[in-house]
């Protein structure tokens, strides 16, 4: 939202470059009242959308924003916000968020299978492993390598089921 904000007030200063470029709010679906009525996915691809038009415009020798060097640096600034979400069951995440989640509740599942010694808690630690595999949120996988060294001595056969299942998804 941020962005697209910092986007209208460009707008609004070089209305006559924007709109000789094609380049329009209510086209992109930016105008207060449309997002105001979006839903995080619909925000995120009116976002998507913005760069991918601006790009357009910056790539037309006959814009007169051909080239622009603030305009460049503004999408790869978008494209980097838009690079720590995913969709995900329909809905637009932040990955770290997500991944930082999923690493507290393994520590603490952790926990509980060296006091319990479950099979069900055990399964749900690997399919949380594979869900960070999946977002591939890397820094968080390194953390959490580093965080199962730390129950080898405690329970090796723990370990091994759990570096095996973190290894694996990283194979796949």
């Amino acid at each position: 939202m941020e962005k697209i904000n910092e986007f209208k007030r460009v707008y609004r200063s070089n209305i006559p470059c924007f709109t000789k470029s094609n380049i329009n709010i209510k086209k992109l679906c930016l105008d207060r009242k449309s997002i105001r009525q979006y839903s995080d996915k619909e925000l995120y691809n009116a976002t998507l959308k913005m760069a991918v038009a601006l790009e357009s415009v910056i790539g037309d020798e006959q814009s007169n924003l051909f080239e622009h060097k603030g305009i460049v640096q503004f999408i790869n600034e978008i494209k980097s916000v838009l690079n720590e979400y995913i969709e995900m069951n329909n809905a637009i995440i932040h990955t770290g968020k997500y991944a930082s989640r999923l690493y507290m509740s393994i520590i603490q599942e952790i926990h509980s299978a060296l006091t319990e010694k479950c099979l069900e808690i055990e399964k749900s630690i690997s399919q949380k492993i594979h869900k960070l595999h999946q977002i591939d949120h890397q820094e968080t996988l390194k953390s959490l390598s580093g965080s199962l060294e730390s129950i080898k001595k405690s329970d090796i056969n723990l370990y091994a089921k759990l570096i095996k299942s973190l290894r694996e998804k990283s194979k796949a």
